[in-house]
């Protein structure tokens, strides 16, 4: 329940609601809050529980059965991330629950990318961490090539 909480309390702290306020609109007590805000909250809380979060915070119910580990709309299972870039995709404000997935699956891709480069070739891929063009970064083109005349 940690991502589900977390979704909540940046929700509320947007919306500029204080704890109490929150468990009021959704009808429960400040406790339960602070308690699925925290990951403390061990049980899937009831739809009606979830469909009064999402209207008192502006979320998608979609957004919330995923944070809880359902998959809607056939939508990929969530990417595990090591902690380092967890705590960058945490960071990042008013990140949707779908956004932050999407944005954990572009950056498993670059790692995976990074490693075969590395299990093919370590010297290449340093070479590319040190591109001699400077509309190269990381061994990726960053828009068209531009052909200078001689």
């Amino acid at each position: 329940m940690d991502a589900l909480g977390t979704i909540v309390r940046r929700a509320r702290l947007a919306k500029g609601l204080l704890g109490w306020q929150l468990a009021a609109a959704i009808g429960k007590n400040a406790s339960f809050v602070t308690k699925l805000e925290h990951g403390e909250v061990k049980e899937v809380p009831p739809p009606r529980v979830l469909h009064a979060l999402a209207e008192a915070l502006d979320l998608s119910e979609a957004d919330l059965l995923v944070a809880i580990g359902y998959v809607v709309h056939d939508e990929p299972a969530p990417v595990p991330v090591d902690s380092d870039h967890a705590a960058v995709i945490a960071a990042v404000p008013r990140l949707t629950a779908r956004q932050a997935r999407l944005l954990r699956v572009v950056i498993q891709e670059f790692d995976l990318e990074e490693e075969e480069r590395m299990l093919d070739d370590p010297g290449e891929a340093e070479a590319a961490d040190r591109p001699s063009d400077p509309r190269l970064v990381g061994g990726y083109a960053l828009g068209p090539a531009v052909r200078q005349s001689a």
